[in-house]
């Protein structure tokens, strides 16, 4: 079976969110993980938790996408920093 291109089959989002998480935790030295609170760590079990919303909670013949575009944390490798932030959207 082949899908059509043509409008009729096009999928279209009637409505878009953006969104904007920070996540605050206490850095440290890379080497000492067990005395910090990783945001880094949080922020990739929320971002892989948000995938689950479109795909476990939203009937399959409704469009629905959520989005991961942006993930920002630190600016060394060799320190768990105190923050991260992701962004993205929702597609409804």
């Amino acid at each position: 079976m082949t899908l059509d291109a043509s409008p009729a089959f096009r999928m279209v989002t009637a409505s878009t969110d953006e969104f904007r998480v920070v996540v605050k935790g206490r850095g440290g030295h890379a080497a000492m993980p067990h005395i910090t609170i990783d945001p880094v760590m949080i922020a990739a079990q929320i971002i892989t938790s948000l995938q689950t919303i479109a795909s476990r909670n939203v009937d399959p013949l409704q469009s629905s996408v959520v989005s991961v575009t942006i993930l920002k944390a630190g600016d060394a490798s060799n320190v768990i920093p105190n923050e991260a932030s992701f962004a993205g959207t929702i597609r409804t």
